[in-house]
């Protein structure tokens, strides 16, 4: 075991049975105690994170096959141990067989085996952890490595998909979505596919014009190209069908919300390009969008009731940009050539482009840029945002 208790969850409709645990583990793990699903959803959403959830398979209400469906879809990496009695023997058969639990113990059950079963899902829970942990960060780094060939060869397109992911952040931080930084890389790979649109799109959104309803389509669709180009790589399940769901919205149903947060940011992106007003790009994403949750519309509605507190601009030449500030409009070369977009994020990749290859103009340029939302020691060390 290791110096830090594990925390455990106990629910069961006998307190005396959670009571003489508790007193028994007591050296081993902090556990609470639950009677019943509601109040063990309540507890892990509001008293979390636990690492061990014991349940009962027999409670009123929800039953526990039930309560650990949902403990999985939403706490996946909280380890799963079941307790029944002999009778519940073909519930217990089905728990294991849809990988539901960790562990089955049958009641009454030992105090020691009780124990064994906690530090070995302890112990699980610790695996489970290391290697998501292992997964973002290796992914991370492979998306600052194709957004650093995505800014050299489209920055229009890098700009964009730099805008979609702080959307996908400040929203999915505002819902509380688990595992958030799926939907934010989905937000970000959007944009992978921003070479197959066709020439009339690009050009009305390079431009600012109105986009038709059919370039609209199009460039909602983007995510099904990245998909494509993602699919060959392994353990990308989650995000390529988040990348798919975003795309391709179920015909008279509503998204659910981790595709509608990648979807709703490209949407907005789009019709903000054209330059329509904050107010009228709610109406249209209220009025003719069926397919956006009432939990992100509500959201996207608080968010522009305080939007009048911008965030303070300044102007400094291109040659002292500093990690964190964000351009508040386009950059080019003195030629006219694209080099940053509206709303990009000052990356390092970016200041050592500054520093190597447009070192000519940049000390001559005026931008525009908005401050650091955070320092940039912060923004180096969390390496969520950069590109």
């Amino acid at each position: 075991m290791t110096d830090r208790k594990m925390r455990v969850l106990l629910i069961d409709d006998d307190p005396q049975i959670g009571l003489g645990l508790r007193r028994a583990l007591h050296r081993d793990a902090q556990m609470e105690l639950a009677s019943d699903a509601a109040e063990a959803l309540l507890a892990l959403r509001d008293r979390g994170p636990f690492e061990i959830v014991v349940c009962d398979l027999s409670m009123p209400g929800m039953d526990g096959l039930s309560l650990m469906q949902h403990v999985r879809r939403l706490w996946p990496d909280v380890q799963r141990i079941m307790l029944s009695g002999e009778a519940q023997m073909q519930h217990a058969i089905q728990a294991i067989n849809d990988n539901l639990i960790f562990r089955f113990l049958l009641k009454p059950c030992p105090v020691e085996t009780m124990r064994a079963a906690l530090a070995a899902a302890h112990q699980q829970h610790a695996l489970v952890a290391a290697e998501r942990e292992l997964m973002e960060q290796t992914w991370r780094g492979s998306v600052a490595a194709l957004f650093d060939v995505l800014a050299l060869a489209h920055p229009a397109a890098f700009g964009r998909a730099d805008r979609l992911a702080q959307q996908a952040t400040e929203l999915c931080h505002a819902l509380q979505v688990p595992d958030a930084w799926r939907v934010i890389t989905a937000a970000r790979l959007t944009q992978l596919g921003a070479h197959s649109v066709s020439a009339t799109s690009a050009a009305a959104l390079e431009q600012g014009q109105r986009l038709s309803d059919d370039s609209v389509k199009e460039l909602l669709a983007l995510p099904l190209t990245a998909a494509r180009i993602l699919s060959h790589i392994p353990r990308l399940d989650a995000i390529l069908e988040l990348l798919r769901a975003a795309a391709t919205p179920p015909e008279g149903a509503v998204l659910a919300v981790e595709p509608a947060i990648v979807r709703v940011v490209n949407h907005i992106d789009l019709l903000a390009s054209t330059g329509m007003a904050a107010g009228a790009i709610l109406d249209v994403l209220t009025d003719r969008c069926t397919e956006y949750p009432m939990s992100v519309l509500s959201l996207l509605h608080r968010r522009q009731a305080v939007a009048g507190r911008d965030a303070p601009t300044m102007s400094v030449r291109l040659s002292d940009v500093e990690l964190g500030m964000r351009f508040t409009s386009e950059v080019r070369t003195p030629h006219g050539l694209l080099l940053c977009t509206r709303g990009q994020l000052v990356t390092q990749s970016l200041l050592d482009r500054v520093q190597h290859h447009w070192s000519n103009f940049a000390g001559d340029q005026i931008v525009r840029v908005t401050l650091p939302a955070i320092g940039a020691e912060a923004l180096r060390a969390s390496g969520s945002t950069t590109a």
